[in-house]
């Protein structure tokens, strides 16, 4: 099925990341971010959603119980090289409805 790496877009210059190594409030550093270190693999997504419907023992899944998440983290840089924290994601994954068509 393929898969998917995030990054967040440094190249506008409205983007301004609190550096996480200064202890000033006021404080702020340009960075570069790389793509994130692991891809979001959609086959994985779509074996999740099988065993949550597996899982259900045949019963309808509400989306509110249908939901889960994957975390991926972009490598940042200062532009003076310096490393940082990582830029992290949340990628939430809300499905529809699971509906058993067997009953």
């Amino acid at each position: 099925l393929g898969s998917f790496w995030v990054c967040p877009d440094t190249s506008t210059q409205n983007i301004s990341f609190r550096d996480f190594k200064s202890t000033g409030a006021s404080s702020m550093e340009k960075i570069d971010a790389a793509f994130c270190t692991r891809p979001v693999q959609l086959a994985k997504i779509v074996h999740e959603t099988a065993q949550i419907f597996q899982n259900g023992t045949g019963e309808d899944i509400p989306p509110e119980e249908a939901k889960s998440g994957v975390q991926v983290a972009c490598p940042t840089r200062s532009r003076t090289g310096d490393g940082q924290a990582p830029f992290c994601y949340a990628v939430e994954v809300a499905r529809s409805p699971l509906v058993n068509f067997s009953r």
